[in-house]
């Protein structure tokens, strides 16, 4: 063999060593180009980028299992997708979010089986309260007034996902870096929400939200006498401005904790945010979430200096918002402050009167009517209905102000 064979041979040797090597990858690669270019010219740009997307999808479904250990951030995320597209079009949330729980749920079993995980620190005192919950919940199959399908629908928001969060959340968030992601994740929705609200009082409301607010009767209790209350992506104001509520002020606290000035600065964006979801959503309900949230820090905080602090906010927002009248120019603001008059508030004083109602329902039935048999329970037929619902703001909706 002369040397211009043996050249060529140890080509062909080498360029074989590097395909089995990492040659696969151009060769694959080059491949799927031709082949897109193929279907882009036989059957158009719908096919092909159906196509284009195969290896992206394996992609996310080789991550999805690998890191299925924290799945928590794969079920909160799935949450708010799901929230934020049902603003948009009518999706079956409780079977889709279901659907998406069991299967992170069944993808962590079999991973547990050959990766073991310490579930120790699962079974807490917030596992054991909800497993006592969720114990309640299963006795209440014996109340005379069950109705099975009721229940069905409503055990998994009552009793199941509370204890699933309860187990997984200290797998999946166990150090400050994950404490932080998680903030993240909800930090990023939270903006999201308040761009969402933002924009129907800027802009007004979608098709699909002007068909919840006047066809289905939303504007009731939306677009009232004192001016028009913001949902954003949620069901209704109530739970928007309770949630935002709940986001201010952890990421207020938060805000003064962390260390990393890129993470603080977003802290206090989301809190200012949040700020503003809770106000627009005209909730007065929701100024009792940053008043626990500061009385909760002041008594864990352990240090005189935290301590002193927190009661100097809370006394500042109490002093702010009941003597004096500050920002009343501002509908929000002003709607807020009735929150600290609550005997001057038509509102308040019919809640007054519909709580000594249900004291008197209490009486004769103390373990109340059924689960998922408040409000509108006609459709399942119960033997008995409720006289009114426990959610009192929905209750003689033309004369109530909330």
């Amino acid at each position: 063999m002369d040397n211009s064979s043996r050249h060529k041979f140890q080509g062909l040797i080498a360029l074989s060593h590097y395909i089995r090597q990492k040659g696969w990858i151009q060769l694959l690669v080059s491949g799927g180009l031709c082949l897109f270019f193929l279907l882009f010219l036989k059957t158009g740009i719908v096919v092909a980028s159906a196509f284009a997307l195969v290896p992206f999808i394996l992609l996310s479904i080789y991550l999805f299992i690998y890191y299925i250990e924290n799945c928590f951030y794969i079920i909160l995320l799935s949450q708010f997708f799901l929230l934020i597209a049902s603003s948009y079009a009518d999706l079956p949330l409780g079977i889709l979010s279901l659907l998406f729980t069991l299967v992170n749920v069944v993808l962590l079993a079999f991973h547990h089986l050959y990766k073991s995980y310490n579930w120790k620190n699962s079974f807490n005192a917030m596992f054991y309260i909800f497993l006592l919950w969720s114990v309640y919940c299963i006795l209440e199959m014996t109340n005379p007034n069950h109705v099975q399908e009721a229940w069905n629908i409503s055990i998994m928001h009552y009793a199941f996902y509370p204890l699933l969060c309860a187990l997984l959340l200290p797998l999946a968030v166990n150090n400050m870096q994950k404490v932080h992601w998680l903030f993240i994740i909800w930090g990023i929705f939270i903006l999201l929400a308040a761009f969402k609200g933002f924009y129907q009082k800027e802009f007004g409301f979608n098709s699909r939200e002007m068909y919840l607010l006047y066809v289905l009767g939303k504007a009731k209790t939306h677009i009232i006498w004192s001016g028009t209350r913001y949902f954003s992506f949620f069901s209704d104001a109530a739970n928007y401005g309770v949630h935002m509520a709940m986001g201010a002020i952890t990421f207020a606290i938060a805000s003064f904790y962390v260390k990393n000035i890129k993470l603080k600065c977003f802290y206090v964006l989301v809190a200012l945010a949040a700020i503003y979801g809770m106000g627009i959503s005209g909730t007065r309900a929701a100024m009792v979430v940053p008043l626990g949230g500061l009385g909760l820090l002041m008594i864990l905080s352990g240090k005189a200096k935290s301590f002193i602090i927190t009661l100097l906010a809370i006394l500042s927002l109490f002093l702010f918002f009941k003597f004096t009248y500050i920002g009343n120019s501002n509908e929000y603001i002003r709607k807020m402050r009735s929150a600290f008059n609550p005997t001057e508030d038509a509102s308040y004083i019919l809640r007054v009167y519909n709580r000594d109602r249900m004291k008197e329902l209490m009486a004769s039935k103390p373990f109340g009517y059924g689960i998922g048999l408040g409000g509108k329970a006609e459709r399942f037929n119960p033997r008995e209905l409720m006289p009114y619902p426990p959610i009192l703001g929905w209750l003689m909706s033309g004369q109530i102000r909330v």
